[in-house]
């Protein structure tokens, strides 16, 4: 058994982690102004009605980057070579998903230039970039208990059922109000990230 020959190759993963997914923060310029592309979900799939933006599942033997430039595509009706990716920014660990975020610029000149997939989109809309830097999100938290299996085997770990599980927990989920719509949950907590990104490269 040659250990540096298994640990030397081997690629570090996050356990518990199942599913991959890419996301996309389309920027567009149009008549001069940059804004930000948004997607209202179609009803009949998974969050329907939803704002999100263009995303899904990495397929096999596809890169992060790649997955989001396809899902791109297949959603907003654009061309690969009208997308030019600027980047990767932070990116999300939820449960057992891991969710990439990447920044790129798509060339087209107004939003009629899409060809929506209206089986996954009901429809996309803008807002301006501008618009976004001068907002802060509303945050309000969600608690969560966990609780023991009854037959946990309190009996085999040291302090038995005083041991100090963090049995409480706290996520924040944020809320933008853009016109007639609405952002909140991932969708605003990566709008978020990607405006305190820009902001910080500013100062």
């Amino acid at each position: 058994m040659n250990l540096r020959a298994i640990f030397s190759q081997y690629s570090a993963r996050p356990l518990g982690v199942s599913h991959y997914y890419a996301v996309l923060i389309p920027i567009v310029t149009i008549d001069g102004k940059r804004v930000v592309l948004f997607e209202s979900r179609a009803y009949g799939i998974s969050q329907g009605g939803d704002t999100s933006f263009p995303g899904g599942r990495v397929e096999a033997n596809e890169s992060f980057a790649q997955a989001a430039v396809r899902e791109c595509c297949e959603e907003l009706g654009v061309r690969a070579e009208q997308i030019e990716l600027l980047g990767e920014m932070d990116y999300l660990v939820s449960g057992n998903r891991i969710i990439a975020c990447f920044v790129g610029e798509i060339a087209i000149d107004s939003l009629d230039d899409l060809s929506i997939n209206q089986d996954e989109v009901a429809y996309a809309f803008a807002v301006s970039l501008s618009h976004l830097m001068n907002q802060e999100p509303e945050s309000y938290s969600i608690y969560s208990e966990s609780h023991m299996d009854e037959n946990f085997p309190y009996h085999r770990i040291p302090g038995g059922e005083d041991y100090p599980f963090h049995h409480r927990s706290q996520r924040d989920i944020l809320f933008y109000d853009v016109g007639d719509h609405l952002l909140w949950g991932m969708t605003a907590k990566l709008t978020q990230r990607f405006i305190e990104i820009i902001r910080e490269s500013s100062v």
